[in-house]
């Protein structure tokens, strides 16, 4: 019977050892899902702070622009996203170049407001100085202010009629 002792023990042992493992296994567990809720939040939050980053830098650099003066130290950095931005402006032009070339049209241009140099009808800043580019309306956009105003107008006459008393005939 000693050996059924011995067998009794070991499995008891056993099971023991098992609920221990499964335990830590379990908090194991527990823990790294903690830490991925954790990184995930922090991944939010870095994304954001780069967002807003970005933003910050933008009004900057308009104000930059606007203004002519910048703290010394991020004058270099202007430069930098100046010619990037006329480097991308060049590319988009040269894009705009070969789609007209292929369909034999002229290139719509217009001029800065800024500094009046020619540039394509829809960049979005001038190559030359940087100077954001207002988004013109387009014809559609234009046709319905039309409308409205039409309607407007027409509204009001018609409303200056009614209380305009008829004239015997």
């Amino acid at each position: 019977m000693e050996i059924f002792e011995q067998i009794k023990d070991m499995a008891k042992s056993a099971s023991e050892k098992t609920e221990a493992i499964a335990k830590t296994v379990g908090e194991k567990a527990e823990a790294t899902m903690e830490i991925q809720k954790l990184n995930a939040a922090i991944e939010k939050a870095e994304a954001r702070i780069r967002e807003h980053y970005a933003k910050i830098g933008e009004e900057m650099y308009k104000h930059y622009v606007e203004v002519g003066k910048a703290p010394e130290h991020l004058v270099d950095n202007f430069a930098v996203v100046a010619a990037s931005m006329e480097e991308v402006n060049d590319m988009k032009n040269k894009i705009a170049e070969i789609k007209m070339g292929k369909g034999g049209c002229d290139i719509p241009k217009t001029t800065c407001p800024a500094c009046q140099k020619e540039i394509i009808a829809n960049a979005k800043f001038c190559h030359e100085c940087g100077a954001p580019v207002a988004k013109k309306p387009s014809v559609m956009e234009e046709v319905k202010e039309e409308i409205a105003e039409t309607k407007k107008i027409y509204a009001e006459a018609h409303a200056e009629a009614l209380a305009v008393e008829e004239y015997p005939r």
